[in-house]
């Protein structure tokens, strides 16, 4: 990604970084990529996981926190698909995540 990137790739690196920005939704996104095969989990699974990663974070915080921000946000940029009703969590990920956060890190390091 140059400097003079095109509007789109802006957009879309912008929304990465957004989406990246918050330290639950980065521990989301590390778990379906590193610590789990499986695509869906449910949402009790996922704050197992996340209570035992993230020192600074309450069960209770993300008993609301999950459902009605993280999710939805990454839910909203493509990431994954969130049942309200059953508490399933589809994770699809997102095909432009690695070859930007390379980019970006190129950037930050160079």
């Amino acid at each position: 990604m140059s400097p003079h990137s095109s509007p789109e790739e802006s957009l879309a690196v912008n929304d990465l970084l957004d989406t990246l920005s918050h330290h639950i939704r980065r521990e989301v996104i590390y778990h379906f990529e590193q610590t789990t095969t499986d695509t869906t989990v449910t949402l009790e699974e996922l704050i197992m996981h996340i209570e035992s990663e993230v020192e600074l974070t309450t069960r209770e915080e993300l008993e609301v926190s999950l459902p009605h921000a993280h999710l939805p946000h990454l839910e909203a940029r493509g990431w994954l698909e969130f049942d309200q009703r059953n508490e399933d969590i589809q994770y699809y990920g997102h095909d432009d995540a690695e070859e930007y956060l390379g980019e970006l890190t190129s950037i930050f390091t160079d």
